[in-house]
């Protein structure tokens, strides 16, 4: 047996039923959607949401990947080597490390999430602040419920949360500024 606890990737799995049950219902899933699990793990969450859709995983540990081709098709490795453009949904327990990175890589796409996130973070995404203005502009934003520790094996050191962002309309122009966060001003207004 493996002693995830020993291992480096952030890994803290979701091991209540109930709390799963409720982040599929909060992402409306039909049977035409696609959706991008980052960090899908044992595929607890992998195997309720592909009840529903289609789903794409993306999982770093190369242990845990042959478990979760039942439930969908796998990307082995960090999500941040692939580009994958073709989901409709994202939902996700994310690494909590990723957060920061996954959350501007959303920027590109105008997709429906529900992210599982540090409390931390989503107090960010709702507060003042530099992740708040972003957040604002590209997403209508909902904290649907706080995590105890308690879901997860093993537990992390900090409260989490299940956080909505619904893709919205905005200001086309600080949209494109803001989705080529990685380009320089003059190349991203060209593009």
């Amino acid at each position: 047996m493996i002693d995830y606890k020993t291992l480096k990737l952030d890994q803290h799995f979701m091991i209540d039923k109930d709390l799963i049950s409720r982040i599929v219902s909060y992402a409306d899933l039909q049977k035409k959607d696609v959706v991008l699990e980052i960090g899908a793990g044992h595929g607890e969450l992998s195997q309720e949401l592909s009840k529903q859709c289609t789903v794409l995983m993306v999982e770093k540990d190369k242990i845990l990947c042959p478990l979760l081709h039942s439930y969908g098709t796998v990307y082995c490795g960090d999500y941040f080597s692939f580009d994958l453009k073709v989901f409709t949904h994202l939902v996700a327990n994310l690494p909590y490390f990723l957060c920061d990175g996954v959350f501007w890589r959303l920027l590109r796409y105008h997709v429906k999430s529900v992210l599982t996130v540090p409390l931390s973070f989503a107090k960010k995404l709702e507060s003042v602040g530099k992740l708040a203005l972003i957040r604002e502009l590209f997403f209508d934003f909902s904290l649907e419920e706080e995590v105890s520790p308690l879901a997860f094996d093993p537990m992390p050191l900090v409260m989490s949360a299940v956080v909505l962002l619904k893709p919205r309309q905005g200001n086309a122009f600080l949209q494109t500024i803001f989705q080529a966060y990685d380009k320089t001003l003059q190349r991203a207004l060209i593009e």
